[in-house]
């Protein structure tokens, strides 16, 4: 049976999912390039769903690592660059497809969230800006961080 830990995360990871859905479902055309601010470059509400959508599949990566006994993000690693580069990768994607494309990546971390085992949360790795903290966390920081960036919508 699944811990009441992984339980709530998984929980916890599905409204979040049904939060950024319900966001960015009803945009407009036009709302697209709606600017949310500029830091690290002139971001547009397009921009921060392509954003969320390669931060998804790399903390899930850097989570499977550390869950596999691994490091988790290289020392130094420099997520503004990582940032600009992902939005370079994902410029040409409608935001359709971007929401899609968030969906199937959420899907992913839920069914993996559902593998774990209870101990797994407590392995350390290094998170890219937070530095060594447990699985947990790092999990946990893909919730709050999505909700931090909703909270900075106009």
């Amino acid at each position: 049976m699944t811990s009441q830990r992984i339980q709530e995360l998984f929980k916890k990871m599905e409204r979040n999912k049904s939060l950024v859905l319900r966001t960015f479902a009803n945009v407009q055309p036009e709302g697209w390039d709606q600017a949310v601010h500029e830091k690290p470059g002139a971001w547009t509400l397009r921009d921060l769903l392509a954003h969320f959508v390669s931060s998804e599949r790399m903390l899930l990566k850097l989570s499977k690592d550390i869950s596999g006994g691994g490091r988790g993000a290289p020392q130094g690693f420099d997520y503004d660059a990582f940032n600009i580069k992902e939005q370079e990768l994902y410029r040409a994607y409608a935001p359709e497809e971007l929401l899609r494309l968030f969906g199937e990546a959420r899907d992913s971390t839920l069914a993996w969230i559902g593998s774990l085992v209870e101990g797994a949360l407590d392995r350390k790795g290094n998170h890219p800006a937070l530095g060594e903290v447990t699985l947990e966390d790092i999990l946990s920081t893909i919730h709050g961080h999505i909700l931090l960036h909703i909270r900075e919508l106009p």
